[in-house]
């Protein structure tokens, strides 16, 4: 297995990304805010967000400043390579006024720069080539006043101009590509500090908005000088922040960085995360190429900040099969790192296997004691739901006794711990009372349940054992018993030449006929190398399991196998701890990710 570059640098001559890439403009909403007024500061100063702490809440909202006839003006200039391209980001909600003539999302003009506007209810990207202004609008496809993903990426290939694209991605979809863009094979900056919410004109302090004011909220908006590549905002964001949410950003913590617009190591792991997944970028990766050639879905994360950590992920069924997605991870607070609350997301996944979906966030929960106090310090490792039962299995807490196989009755009364919030459609975050804590039980890497056999399975990496638990009617477990117990084969825990650790398994059956289960074991290579997946069927073969794929993004972690056909599996994430580490070979991925059965050729 070939390792990844010891720095990104050595690869990026070749990722299209101009000698200088960086983001250099961000503004992100600090709250809801009462003025609607001008707003001043440096470029990546628009946000102060308190986060850590037993019980704080801050970072699970997603902050936003509405907006009606004002505008965020930046203090200095954010200038793009002329020569490379430029991508607008932002995420926002219009009011039905921002749905008619022109809105500014981001603009710099002024005798030069680029804008993402809308213009009559469809977005619309321009930039000026020297010449003039240029512009492409996404006809196509009119917006409306639900929260959206607008990412505008133009690319200047003077080179080979019919090279060269402008494209639009809402929602997770691309919405249009032209190729060759129109004008010349360049972009002109202005000079001039950049406005959100508005048009701005003049220059240093007098420069202010001067109308195409947009009405509604912002979450945030960024603008990268060099034109990110497309597969990251395909397939289906979740419609709540996500990556670019109004949350302390899922690439914000950079040790010794200050938090300004020339701090490149800001943007280090963006784009890594973009360079794997594209054909331009994924050939300098090979070591993570299952990343581009056989991942086919995307989900985002919920609630993704850099302290939030997942780890375990599982299918469901609410109205049809496979239609429910859970998630368990839990938060690392400031400034110590130690492990805090535990949140389960439900996820509407309807649809998500088979084609384009729009994911939403059903409810979520904070798992709490039976006493109500907050479960932390338990390293949760999976999911899964039976009936009305949530199982989670965990780490032992040594001063709470916490920790196994955790039992909670979805049945049972719930309080409010976050408050639901109408605006933005997130629900209210109820916590979730233990009923049981079984510590002699699945405490290693993850479980899995088969709804075929009705039987929960445990996975322990350490002592490399599957223990296989049939269950009573109603999801409950009747004792402590296995009845089928298999080892692991210890081929999968050396892969090329370095030491990996199984952190996920799943179930499946041949063909999802009764008979003997099969498994998919997502293995981790740790920060600096890719992870793996491995299948084993205990009845074709008790010493071998075959590799499925060996160049997924770092720290994999949960995993599922679906009746529907798809593997899904989920990446631990960029903690501040990952970061800490301070490998450019780290490759954060933050979604959950699917693969096809029939990819990997089981059936």
């Amino acid at each position: 297995m070939d390792l990844p570059p010891a720095e990104l640098g050595t690869a990026q001559s070749s990722l299209y990304e101009g000698p200088d890439p960086q983001l250099v403009f961000r503004y992100r909403a600090s709250g809801t805010g009462a003025s609607d007024g001008v707003i001043t500061g440096s470029v990546g100063a628009a946000a102060t967000i308190a986060r850590g702490g037993s019980g704080n809440t801050e970072f699970m909202n997603l902050t936003y400043r509405p907006f009606t006839a004002g505008a965020y003006k930046a203090t200095a200039t954010a200038p793009v390579q002329s020569a490379t391209g430029f991508t607008i980001i932002a995420h926002f909600k219009p009011d039905t006024a921002s749905l008619t003539g022109r809105r500014t999302i981001y603009s710099d003009q002024g005798g030069g720069g680029i804008a993402l506007d809308i213009m009559d209810g469809r977005m619309q990207v321009q930039w000026h080539d020297g010449t003039g202004y240029q512009s492409v609008t996404a006809t196509g496809y009119p917006i409306n006043t639900n929260w959206h993903y607008v990412v505008a990426a133009v690319t200047i290939n003077s080179g080979t101009p019919s090279s060269s694209h402008a494209r639009i991605y809402i929602d997770g979809q691309e919405r249009i590509d032209v190729s060759p863009i129109p004008g010349a094979q360049t972009v002109k900056n202005s000079g001039q500090p950049g406005c959100v919410a508005a048009e701005c004109d003049g220059t240093g302090s007098t420069r202010g908005p001067v109308g195409e004011y947009f009405v509604g909220r912002i979450a945030t908006a960024e603008v990268l000088n060099y034109p990110l590549w497309s597969r990251s905002y395909l397939f289906s964001q979740l419609n709540d922040g996500g990556w670019y949410a109004g949350l302390p950003s899922y690439f914000d913590y950079t040790p010794s960085v200050t938090d300004t617009r020339t701090g490149t190591y800001r943007s280090k792991y963006r784009r890594m995360a973009d360079a794997i997944n594209e054909p331009q970028g994924g050939n300098n990766f090979p070591q993570f190429d299952d990343m581009r050639t056989k991942v086919t879905r995307r989900i985002s994360l919920p609630y993704l900040n850099d302290g939030f950590v997942y780890q375990g992920v599982s299918i469901g069924t609410t109205t049809t099969p496979n239609d429910t997605m859970y998630m368990v991870g839990h938060y690392e607070p400031d400034p110590d790192l130690t492990e805090g609350m535990v949140i389960v997301p439900e996820v509407n996944i309807a649809g998500c296997a088979t084609g384009i979906c729009a994911p939403s966030i059903r409810r979520t929960y904070r798992l709490v004691s039976a006493t109500g106090a907050e479960l932390s310090g338990v390293h949760p490792g999976s999911v899964v739901r039976v009936g009305n039962i949530l199982y989670v299995n965990s780490l032992r807490n040594e001063t709470t006794g916490i920790g196994g196989l955790l039992r909670f009755d979805l049945t049972a009364p719930r309080t409010t711990w976050h408050p639901a919030d109408p605006v933005t459609g997130r629900p209210a975050i109820e916590d979730l009372k233990l009923v049981s804590s079984n510590t002699s039980l699945c405490g290693g890497a993850s479980i899995s349940y088969d709804s075929i056999a009705n039987r929960l399975y445990c996975f322990t990496s350490g002592a490399r054992v599957i223990n296989g638990f049939n269950l009573n009617a109603d999801g409950s477990l009747p004792d402590s018993t296995p009845e089928v117990t298999w080892a692991i084969p210890a081929a999968p825990y050396t892969q090329g030449g370095y030491d990996y650790q199984l952190q996920g398994g799943a179930v499946y059956h041949p063909g999802n006929t009764a008979g003997n289960p099969c498994f998919v074991l997502h293995f981790s290579g740790g920060e600096s190398n890719p992870s793996a997946l491995n299948n084993f069927c205990p009845s074709t073969s008790t010493t071998v399991a075959p590799s499925l794929a060996n160049a997924l993004a770092t720290n994999g972690e949960g995993v599922a196998v679906t009746t529907d056909g798809m593997v899904w599996g989920i990446t631990e994430g960029a903690s501040k701890k990952m970061q800490t580490v301070g490998s450019s070979s780290i490759v954060l991925a933050p979604w959950v990710w699917g693969i096809p059965r029939s990819t990997m050729g089981i059936q």
